[in-house]
């Protein structure tokens, strides 16, 4: 029996589904808990804001499923830089105790940048667990933003 080896893990199939603004509604109370939560990390929005710019398209919904189980969601933001499109990251949230951020994600921000002609990928985060992760995933900081409330 010493040479019997477990089968290895099949990789998890990872599904990105896009909500469509007219159907955000209706998936809200999916994605709300997890908008609030990362909410509460700054940068000044709150989940009615989110709520809004995917009901009038100017941000995007999609729901992660591995294996058919709902995993958590993106939300990402096509913004104009100096230099061309960029596709902004605003929200990426997993279910607790869920996988972080997958490789199988970052490829498709790729495609979405892609098909928006986008020069690059963008997101921040005052979390500093994210610098590790970020550069696991091919992200290289370029910027820390420090702010004064007055």
């Amino acid at each position: 029996m010493s040479n019997v080896h477990p089968l290895p893990k099949p990789e998890p199939r990872i599904d990105h589904v896009w909500i469509p603004p007219d159907e955000v509604s209706e998936q809200w109370d999916l994605v709300q808990a997890g908008v609030e939560e990362v909410a509460q990390y700054g940068d000044h929005w709150r989940a009615e804001d989110v709520y809004m710019a995917l009901r009038q398209g100017t941000s995007h919904l999609y729901v992660i499923m591995v294996d058919g189980v709902y995993a958590g969601f993106v939300v990402v933001t096509p913004t104009r830089g100096h230099d061309g499109p960029t596709l902004h990251v605003w929200i990426a949230y997993a279910v607790p105790g869920g996988p972080p951020l997958h490789p199988a994600t970052v490829a498709r921000f790729k495609d979405w940048a892609t098909a928006i002609k986008a020069r690059r990928i963008l997101f921040t985060s005052p979390r500093k667990g994210w610098d590790r992760l970020a550069r696991r995933l091919g992200f290289t900081p370029t910027l820390v933003t420090y702010e004064l409330e007055v």
